[in-house]
């Protein structure tokens, strides 16, 4: 009886021997499974940036053709500001506009000279009144003097002031351009 305890003792080591090998054999191939497959994810990772590069060149294609588009638009714009005017020779259309063909042609040379990137001003279709100016002027001179001013912008009495003293120092256009500007300076 003692003999046969050993011997199924000895069978179920032999046993147990076997499925460790089982499991060693098993665990060797599901790592090398894994490795396979970790090989595999690679391709996936260099398709994905080759994708983010596709599509950055695409964004900046894009944005170089938005570019252009606007300043194609800008030229646009520029030449339909200074059409030629009409055999006529009024400049804007109206009945009671009288500024000659030359003049005009003059005027709008200028401000294409003005316009130019380098001269860093731009054509303001909108400022067409006296008012307007004086709106746009009040704007700059709010926002370059808001320290100054203690973030408080000027009130109607104050910029009244300003345009009182602004016209005694000038006078009329054509005083104001026979003065040196340092004089405007120095009153």
């Amino acid at each position: 009886m003692l003999q046969q305890i050993i011997e199924k003792n000895q069978n179920l080591l032999d046993q147990q021997q076997r499925l460790a090998l089982q499991d060693k054999k098993l665990l060797e191939e599901y790592k090398a499974e894994i490795n396979e497959l970790k090989s595999l994810k690679v391709p996936e990772d260099d398709m994905k940036q080759e994708k983010e590069e596709i599509l950055k060149e695409e964004v900046e294609r894009l944005k170089k053709q938005l570019n252009d588009l606007e300043e194609q638009k800008l030229e646009t714009q520029e030449q339909e500001e200074f059409k030629p005017l009409p055999k006529n020779g009024c400049n804007y259309g109206n009945e009671g506009d009288t500024m000659g063909h030359s003049e005009q042609m003059i005027e709008n040379q200028f401000i294409q000279i003005l316009s130019k990137k380098e001269n860093q001003w731009t054509y303001r279709p909108d400022l067409k009144t006296e008012d307007a100016l004086w709106q746009n002027f009040r704007g700059h001179l709010n926002r370059i003097n808001l320290s100054l001013l203690e973030d408080k912008l000027l009130t109607d009495k104050e910029f009244n002031q300003v345009k009182v003293e602004f016209s005694r120092l000038t006078g009329t256009p054509f005083l104001a351009s026979q003065r040196p500007i340092t004089s405007f300076l120095y009153d």
